[in-house]
């Protein structure tokens, strides 16, 4: 069975399908173990009060728990959106109201899709060229992008859903590896 198209028009092109990634809620729990291990530190810590650089420690253990929050913070606030728009897969990067374009692929430059484990990757295994547009606490659904342009092979990671790979492997045939 094909989705169905969406029918939104762009430059004479129709948006076939429409992506937004979202970070699991999974930060807050990352936030509330920094918080425990720091705690615990500190009371291993509280066992040297004869040592003179307790403050220091103290002060770097509390220093590097605010950097990890504050970044947790943040990533958690990163969405990627895909689309597939005529020939083109097109990703961008949502932080609030900001939208930056982080790639636009011609679909007929890709040379493979497939899940991240899967065996036909292992050709382009030792591709250094990778980007990874991803949210950072879900790990479900990663896929690897091996496109080719200007004679070079650059290798993506993201994160489709199990509809945005069909409309895929609808465009793209073979070069688009599921599992059955």
């Amino acid at each position: 069975m094909k989705p169905k198209l969406e029918q939104y028009k762009r430059g004479g092109d129709y948006l076939l399908y429409k992506q937004t990634v979202k970070a699991h809620n999974n930060y807050l729990f990352l936030i509330a173990l920094s918080v425990v291990i720091s705690l615990i530190l500190m009371s291993v810590l509280s066992f040297f009060e004869t040592w003179e650089y307790m403050p220091l420690a103290e002060m770097i253990i509390i220093i590097i728990n605010l950097i990890f929050i504050i970044r947790m913070l943040v990533i958690s606030k990163v969405e990627y959106m895909y689309r597939l728009i005529g020939n083109e897969l097109i990703i961008k990067k949502v932080k609030g109201k900001k939208e930056k374009l982080l790639a636009d692929f011609n679909l007929d430059n890709i040379l493979l899709i497939c899940e991240k484990n899967n065996l036909a990757a292992e050709k382009y295994k030792n591709i250094k060229s990778i980007k990874s547009y991803v949210t950072v606490m879900n790990f479900s659904h990663r896929y690897i992008l091996i496109y080719s342009v200007n004679n070079k092979i650059h290798k993506y990671i993201f994160q489709p859903n199990n509809e945005m790979v069909e409309f895929l492997k609808n465009s793209l045939g073979d070069r688009v590896c599921i599992k059955n």
